[in-house]
């Protein structure tokens, strides 16, 4: 339960996010608009719902980690780019890592350690 509570702050800040992309609201528009990415609003928010789900269910926490971290790391560059608040997703990001380790510390191991994830797979 510890784990899922370290990780509930990633959860509900990806959620919203989310849900402020997919409801289009005023202020995400204009940033979109304003960063040349208003067309691509929902598709990045479909990919940030994949990617958390993937991150959510233990035998994909794997591959939703690392595609949360790559999302997270083009917030980062577009916010750069920009001259816009990056720290915001850069603290996020770091959250994450964090969480993860706290929810599976194989996800950092460097054994081949034989995980849940990979039971699923037949590897």
């Amino acid at each position: 339960m510890i784990g899922w509570a370290v990780n509930a702050p990633i959860v509900v800040v990806m959620l919203w996010s989310i849900i402020e992309k997919f409801s289009e609201t005023k202020m995400i528009v204009e940033a979109f608009r304003t960063w040349n990415l208003r067309p691509y609003m929902t598709t990045l928010a479909a990919v940030e719902l994949a990617s958390l789900m993937l991150y959510l269910f233990p035998g994909t926490l794997r591959i939703g980690f690392f595609l949360l971290c790559s999302f997270l790391g083009g917030a980062i560059a577009v916010k750069l780019q920009r001259q816009g608040d990056w720290w915001l997703p850069a603290c996020l990001l770091a959250y994450l890592w964090f969480a993860a380790w706290y929810r599976s510390r194989e996800l950092f191991s460097n054994t081949r350690a034989q995980t849940n994830e990979f039971r699923y797979l037949g590897g």
